[in-house]
């Protein structure tokens, strides 16, 4: 359909955009979800943002839980599921949706502060310097 909307196995898809711009680079078309319930399922997930475009892929995260990486296959579908889902309810929680950073966060494990720091130390002495974990 020229106006975008197309039926699949029985669901629709609203896409504003047909072919062109897919991506920019980089992680333009992935969002981040954030304060799911930990029993979000990945169909839930798919059911309440395939409405806005193509998905490429749907990771929901088990360990720790609570939220899930959306791909779409063009980035301006992932910008209109941004502010149309942000703030409402997916998986009976209302959810923070905003596009990815794309950085890859410390495990809590190796973050620098107080607790437990045997693995910490180590781990400063193999680099050469203090990580801020308060060991030398």
């Amino acid at each position: 359909f020229s106006c975008g909307v197309q039926i699949e196995d029985e669901k629709i898809v609203m896409s504003r955009y047909s072919g062109g711009g897919s991506s920019r680079g980089g992680v333009e078309g992935k969002i981040y979800v954030g304060d799911l319930p930990p029993d979000a399922s990945e169909k839930e997930i798919e059911r309440s943002f395939n409405y806005y475009g193509h998905l490429r892929n749907v990771w929901v995260a088990r360990n720790p839980p609570g939220f899930a990486f959306v791909e779409f296959e063009d980035y301006r579908d992932a910008e209109d599921a941004v502010r149309a889902l942000d703030g409402t309810v997916v998986c009976g929680n209302r959810v923070r949706v905003e596009p990815s950073s794309g950085k890859v966060r410390p495990k809590p494990w190796m973050r620098g502060g107080g607790g437990g720091g045997g693995e910490l130390r180590g781990n400063c002495y193999e680099v050469g310097r203090c990580c801020g974990c308060g060991c030398g």
